[in-house]
């Protein structure tokens, strides 16, 4: 019987070990994002239809199914597919395509599957879009999907990967063969897009290719769609390099997020007082080190940790600091690393941008005054330093005093004339980080030049600040100099 020579879909050592460990590295690679997951169905199976991608790795039908079940308790799905093909016989990308546990494209092999509860994944055009133009659906006559949704009462849940057709700009036919050139896909961004489950018809027999025809142009649209809108309080992509800061992306939940965990926990990081919601500034001590890990670690407890742990909404909170410094130039990456996790600029419009979107800021107006071992002291050196005050006076937005202590203990350095030397491995010192109370602002933009206004609250703010800094620094057995 076909039920007894089918196994069930199973989570096996080569998907749990190899094959998604790889596909967490490869959403990275190409900084894939997804987008309407959340329309999917948790409590039934579902057939996914898509445009077949232009490319001969499977790469980014193994990050769909990252995206659509694996880290949930969706049904997972069973992609239907010719076997046996010389792909399959190939090596690692025969062994990969052998372990996927794809179906053959079979109306019993589908039915089954679907009556045990597994979802499937159905590419109608096939190799007509392999080899096709790009973006373009070649569904004629291939309704098997939408007559088999209507006999099972199977919901369509339509797809697009944007870039997958970009993978491989060049094909060459080669005496009946396809070479895809490059033959590695190109680092391409592959957006995953999920439409809305669309029910099928209510009788078995009802007009199947009027059907067909819905699930088609719902699967046009997501191909031609407008980007998603950015993550709440997110800054959209810009030519300058701001990064959108969304916590399901694979490049904070599996690079950047578990490694702030564990360092987090190995400083035994504490936060005092209350977050405050929405938009606001942080004003705080510049920090230790070449990198300021422990402003770091303070935004990341204050802004993504409440989310990975209880999904709490996501709350961006951005670092502005200069750019440019001699050591972004002589570390590749460090500067596109330094965007990508939320540093802007110090220029006013990026900062007015950031909190028109409902973003936080946090501040160190000391800057380099305060960037030297000499600073141990944790004594605020702001002297005529107004901008944040005058960002609140523009915007309405509260001041919020930050005190983050310990970082000159946990990374130590040695002053040497204008060169400031730091200890590259943080040392297991106890960071604290205490929340002051809010300074609420009225927007008065007319004012933010006067420095009737500006200084005196400036003054305010600094001195409950160093009072923050000072009160902690007792609580910690030490008193501030």
């Amino acid at each position: 019987m076909l039920q007894d020579a089918v196994e069930p879909f199973a989570r096996d050592w080569p998907l749990r070990l190899v094959i998604m460990p790889a596909s967490r590295l490869l959403a990275c690679y190409f900084r894939a994002r997804a987008s309407g997951v959340e329309h999917i169905p948790r409590d039934r199976p579902v057939i996914y239809v898509g445009k077949h991608p232009r490319t001969w790795l499977y790469l980014e039908t193994i990050l769909l199914g990252l995206f659509a079940f694996w880290d949930s308790d969706r049904p997972p799905f069973r992609v239907l597919e010719q076997t046996q093909t010389s792909l399959h016989r190939a090596p690692v990308v025969g062994w990969v395509r052998r372990h996927v546990q794809a179906l053959p494209a079979s109306p019993e092999h589908a039915r089954l599957a679907l009556a045990r509860g597994e979802s499937l994944l159905v590419f109608p055009g096939g190799t007509r879009e392999l080899y096709g133009p790009r973006d373009t659906l070649q569904w004629a006559g291939r309704f098997g999907f939408a007559r088999l949704a209507i006999e099972t009462g199977t919901p369509i849940v339509p797809f697009a990967i944007r870039g997958a057709d970009r993978q491989h700009p060049w094909r060459v036919s080669v005496k009946g063969s396809s070479l895809w050139l490059p033959p590695l896909p190109l680092p391409v961004r592959l957006d995953y897009r999920f439409g809305r489950p669309i029910a099928p018809p209510a009788q078995p027999g009802e007009d199947v290719e009027a059907f067909a025809g819905r699930v088609e142009a719902a699967t046009r649209e997501l191909i031609g769609a407008a980007p998603p809108p950015p993550a709440i309080g997110a800054v959209a992509t810009r030519k300058d390099g701001v990064f959108p800061l969304d916590p399901q992306h694979p490049r904070y939940r599996i690079v950047i997020g578990p490694p702030l965990r564990l360092l987090s926990r190995y400083h035994r990081l504490r936060i005092e007082g209350d977050v405050p919601r929405g938009a606001c500034i942080y004003v705080a001590h510049h920090g230790a080190g070449y990198f300021t890990m422990d402003l770091v670690l303070a935004v990341y407890h204050l802004s993504w940790h409440p989310w990975y742990r209880s999904r709490r909404p996501f709350q961006p909170l951005r670092i502005v600091a200069s750019q440019g410094h001699a050591l972004e130039r002589a570390i590749p990456g460090l500067a596109a690393l330094k965007r990508s996790v939320g540093v802007i600029d110090t220029s006013e419009g990026s900062c007015l941008a950031a909190l028109e979107r409902g973003d936080q800021l946090l501040i160190t107006p000391g800057g380099s005054r305060e960037a030297s071992p000499r600073a141990r002291d944790y004594q605020l050196r702001w002297n005529d330093r107004y901008g944040f005050v005058r960002l609140a006076l523009k915007t309405g937005v509260p001041i919020v005093p930050l005190a983050v202590v310990g970082g000159f203990a946990a990374y130590p350095g040695l002053a040497a004339g204008r060169l400031s030397l730091w200890s590259p491995v943080p040392l297991p010192a106890r960071l604290d980080v205490a929340i002051g109370r809010p300074f609420d602002v009225t927007a008065q933009p007319d004012q933010a030049r006067n420095p009737a206004i500006v200084q005196p609250l400036q003054q305010e703010i600094r001195a409950a600040t160093q009072a923050l800094y000072d009160g902690l620094l007792a609580r910690r057995g030490r008193k501030a100099r």
